[in-house]
């Protein structure tokens, strides 16, 4: 286990570089802070401009960097420090809600929130080409009854676009060829009770999610279940598949719970003291993995199961 030199303000994401020799955090601040990971020197602040990230991308042909901010747009990074921020044939989006980049980097799909001419706002899901630094033209753009809740995530082995909406209590599933419904994915909760976080395994087959004393998987072929009941408010909203899709770590208190992805069953119990764990990554290759806590400090730690 290491603490890595540096502090991030509010770190709210991480996401490691396809050769696993770089780590990258954002929080509430500006910019956002990349480590080597090998060398654990300080780290270098990039993309300044811009001011909290929802969500962090490497491109896994070139590493270049994206992200994407709550009111500053979309910017990338190329491994050589250059830095651009994406312009949109029609118009900067406004009010994203979630983005989800292809895994080569290719295309980018986004929830966002619309105002028309006669002031009548309506939540779209809006997918367009991209290369490198150039956004290409719009591919589609479907209106969406109910905001996707959150982020979403793209399965390349499902080849689906995976979202939420708590609010119907629904995952739905959709084609990033063109937008259409792949499948609607129900699930039930108790009085009261909300999604705090979740995440879709590698594979695409299971959703994993948080609520206040549960940590439930929804099989999305079936519809069947397994749940593992928690002391009420002792897991947070991060959780992470590992890679190989065997193992599903969730944050807890100060550290992290790594359990059976099938049974739920606890494997192993990590804690490092750093503050309330808020976001957990794997490495590609699943032999490492980082957490960031309330504190500021990101903490990366061997797999070893």
């Amino acid at each position: 286990m290491r603490v890595l030199p540096g502090r991030v303000k509010a770190n709210q994401h991480l996401a490691f570089s396809p050769d696993g020799q770089h780590l990258v955090c954002g929080g509430n601040g500006r910019g956002v802070a990349i480590w080597n990971v090998a060398t654990s020197d300080p780290p270098t602040t990039t993309l300044t401009q811009a001011h909290g990230p929802l969500a962090l991308h490497f491109d896994t042909d070139t590493g270049r960097l994206y992200a994407a901010f709550h009111g500053s747009g979309v910017w990338t990074r190329t491994p050589a420090g250059v830095e651009r921020k994406l312009a949109f044939p029609d118009g900067q989006p406004s009010q994203i809600g979630g983005i989800v980049f292809a895994p080569d980097g290719s295309w980018l799909t986004f929830s966002h929130y619309q105002m028309s001419q006669e002031m009548v706002g309506t939540f779209k899901l809006t997918r367009h080409a991209l290369d490198g630094d150039r956004v290409g033209e719009q591919v589609w753009q479907i209106n969406e009854e109910h905001v996707w809740d959150g982020p979403f995530a793209y399965r390349s082995d499902a080849g689906l676009l995976v979202g939420a909406r708590a609010s119907s209590r629904h995952f739905v599933s959709r084609n990033p060829a063109d937008g259409a419904t792949a499948g609607s994915h129900p699930y039930q909760t108790r009085p009261n009770e909300t999604i705090a976080g979740w995440t879709v395994s590698p594979d695409g087959d299971r959703v994993a999610f948080t609520t206040r004393d549960r940590v439930r998987v929804l099989d999305l072929a079936t519809g069947g279940e397994a749940e593992l009941p928690v002391e009420e408010g002792s897991v947070g909203r991060s959780l992470a598949y590992h890679p190989g899709g065997q193992f599903l770590a969730v944050a807890a208190g100060d550290g992290v719970k790594l359990l059976d992805a099938g049974t739920l069953a606890e494997v192993r119990a990590l804690s490092w003291g750093n503050g309330r764990v808020r976001t957990v990554a794997f490495a590609p290759d699943g032999m490492t993995a980082a957490t960031a806590g309330e504190r500021g400090w990101v903490t990366v730690w061997d797999v070893d199961v």
